[in-house]
């Protein structure tokens, strides 16, 4: 597991929300999965929380139902992130 996350670290550093609006989402995401599979929970939401402040494919329904976050669904801060914007 340390080898996916190095990897998904590496194309978050080559490819960093603040260079592509785009793709750079996508890869953050990756890296979240990843920590969230590993059982890095803490380390998921940090990526996670930098994706909420932003528009992304990440909205709240896309975290709820990727399966690599189903380990989260029962955290606070995760059911927080995935409730989307407070009206």
């Amino acid at each position: 597991m340390a080898e996916a996350i190095s990897a998904a670290q590496r194309a978050v550093q080559l490819l960093p929300l603040s260079r592509d609006q785009v793709d750079g989402p996508l890869y953050e995401g990756v890296l979240a999965q990843v920590h969230a599979v590993s059982g890095n929970a803490d380390s998921a939401l940090v990526h996670l929380e930098k994706l909420a402040r932003i528009p992304s494919f990440w909205s709240g329904a896309a975290m709820q139902s990727a399966p690599a976050f189903a380990s989260l669904r029962s955290d606070p801060r995760f059911q927080r992130l995935s409730s989307g914007p407070k009206q």
